[in-house]
């Protein structure tokens, strides 16, 4: 097959690897001339010399000849760089997608092992390993009504969610979650309670839009400590005094915590003279 014709085939098919081989054939052929396709011009006895016009039309013709073949060539390479680029993307794509879906399952995993704990924390004592691989609420009860009774304290007339035993635990969980942080929501707007809220906070402001991105495990403690500040203020306000919130409040008594919050309520009792449980 000549060479010409290979070029044609190769083009054709858009075959680039044979396009390469042929050019290759072609230069192998061509070390006298500097890139072009040499032409011969014999003057021997026997044979017919080239005029100047039948040499300028070959040379044109060699000319056009060869921008043809390198527009080809680099319409191939051009869908060559195409399809190279889409294949790249594609692959950097996918593996963005296997990087998130990773995060996603590492996220998940989290998650679910944050909650078995916290399972564990509401359940009664001795049943915490039970309650991780518990398929129901039952032993949810007791969590359940003792976080009624304190968004009572917090929240009088919050709105109370139903119990089912039955239930999920996961769903019973995030029930009593929301009770707690609705119960806080809700006490914010009342002038002592925030003032309550803002000390066991560390005087930190507080803001009840923002209480969703804070943990279960936070609310709670906050939610506990709130309740038993208000129980205390409530029986204070009883009998017409609050020594134990009057001495919670006290800045002097520095950042509120739950270990300081029961040393104090302690002493504030000890004052009284009331018997210590």
């Amino acid at each position: 097959m000549k060479l010409w014709e290979k070029v044609q085939k190769a083009l054709h098919a858009k075959d680039c690897k044979a396009v390469d081989e042929v050019v290759a054939e072609l230069k192998a052929k061509d070390e006298d001339s500097e890139g072009g396709t040499a032409v011969h011009v014999h003057t021997n006895e026997g044979r017919s010399a080239y005029d100047d016009d039948t040499l300028k039309d070959l040379f044109e013709k060699n000319e056009t000849e060869h921008k043809a073949m390198d527009e080809r060539m680099a319409a191939c390479e051009g869908m060559m760089k195409t399809a190279n680029d889409a294949k790249a993307k594609d692959e950097e794509e996918k593996k963005k997608k296997e990087e998130e879906q990773k995060a996603k399952d590492a996220e998940k995993e989290k998650e679910e092992k944050e909650i078995k704990d916290a399972l564990a924390d509401e359940a009664p004592a001795g049943e915490e390993e039970k309650a991780k691989t518990a398929k129901d609420s039952s032993y949810l009860v007791e969590s359940f009504q003792t976080t009624k009774s304190k968004a009572e304290i917090i929240a009088p007339g919050i709105h109370l969610p139903a119990f089912d035993k039955a239930a999920d635990p996961k769903v019973t969980f995030n029930s009593i979650c929301g009770l707690r942080r609705k119960a806080i929501q809700s006490a914010a707007r009342d002038a002592d309670s925030l003032a309550m809220i803002l000390k066991l906070s560390g005087g930190k402001a507080f803001d009840s839009t923002k209480m969703d991105g804070l943990s279960c495990s936070r609310i709670k403690v906050l939610f506990d400590s709130l309740a038993e500040m208000k129980r205390l203020a409530n029986n204070a306000a009883a009998n017409k005094e609050k020594p134990d919130t009057k001495s919670l409040l006290n800045p002097a008594n520095g950042t509120m915590d739950a270990e300081n919050f029961k040393s104090l309520r302690s002493k504030a009792r000890q004052d009284r003279g009331q018997k210590l449980n």
